[in-house]
């Protein structure tokens, strides 16, 4: 029972970041149809941004600051990427999503290095201990983070200005004879998302030492796994992605990785067992557990 329990704490509390990042990418999405392959450097470059104001600065200013610069550079990357290529094939603006996640990366590299780097957390020590699992105040942090990312978020879409998100990128011509501007909308978009980013960067750094890149080498990848599972329409499809991927890999590491011959063989039994659930999903549902047609 207490591995069980074990298991199930780890994996919620694992699960969240890749939840969070998740929530920005269905969020471009659902508002432009584009996957974001800069969100991850939305994030990088908000802890990055903590990292050198920490010095100098309360660490929970500079952490709101982080999250500030991580909205600029949502707002930058739809005016200076975005918009240039606004009508051109949805693969074109993948691919300049993806040029700005490695000119970010190589940036972060030329002004510093790729030594490990880090700042305290928001709040310090163990919150609680279940089942001699240390939960961190800093944990809860991102679940609690979580929970009111997905919420607003949820809430925004119910609004006018989230229906206006959402008309302007199925029927941009129609949104525009109404008199909605789509390119006012896409840029509302990309800067939620630089928030969401933002916000995804500066408490998980405060986990771990982070490198140049690191959101998107350590995170990414996995939230894209959590949107597509969740499903790429559906903003709690990439709360549920999330956190079914994060149990995934803990019930798979605590215990398909007692067994010998998985533990011989397989070394990163939790990655392969979440990439085994992608396959499986895309072969049943396409659109995701919760997802629906684009």
């Amino acid at each position: 029972m207490q591995q069980f329990m074990s298991a199930l704490l780890l994996g919620l509390i694992g699960g969240a970041p890749f939840a969070l990042l998740g929530l920005g990418l269905v969020l471009v999405y659902r508002g432009s149809r584009v996957f974001n392959f800069a969100q991850g450097e939305f994030g990088t470059v908000s802890a990055f941004t903590a990292y050198l104001l920490s010095f100098r600065l309360p660490i929970g200013i500079s952490m709101l600051i982080g999250i500030g610069v991580g909205v600029l550079m949502g707002l930058l990357t739809e005016r200076l990427v975005v918009q240039p290529l606004f009508n051109a094939p949805k693969v074109t603006l993948l691919v300049a999503t993806a040029a700005v996640a490695t000119g970010s990366i190589a940036l972060q590299l030329a002004i510093g290095d790729a030594a490990l780097r880090s700042y305290p957390p928001l709040i310090e020590g163990n919150a609680f201990e279940p089942f001699n699992v240390p939960i961190r105040w800093q944990q809860l942090l991102v679940v609690l983070a979580l929970a009111g990312v997905a919420i607003a978020l949820y809430l925004f879409f119910k609004t006018a200005l989230g229906t206006a998100v959402l008309a302007a990128a199925q029927e941009p011509v129609a949104t525009d004879l109404v008199g909605i501007g789509t390119r006012k909308m896409s840029a509302l978009v990309w800067g939620l998302a630089g928030l969401v980013g933002g916000i995804t960067g500066v408490i998980v750094a405060a986990l771990q030492p982070f490198t140049p890149g690191y959101v998107t080498s350590d995170f990414l990848i996995f939230a894209f796994v959590a949107a597509v599972v969740g499903g790429m329409t559906s903003m709690p499809g990439a709360v549920l992605g999330g956190l079914v991927l994060g149990l995934v890999q803990s019930f798979s590491a605590s215990y398909l990785a007692d067994i010998r011959w998985i533990s011989d063989n397989i070394p990163a039994v939790g990655e392969v067992t979440v990439f085994i659930l992608l396959i499986a999903v895309l072969a049943f549902r396409p659109t995701g557990l919760l997802g629906k047609e684009a």
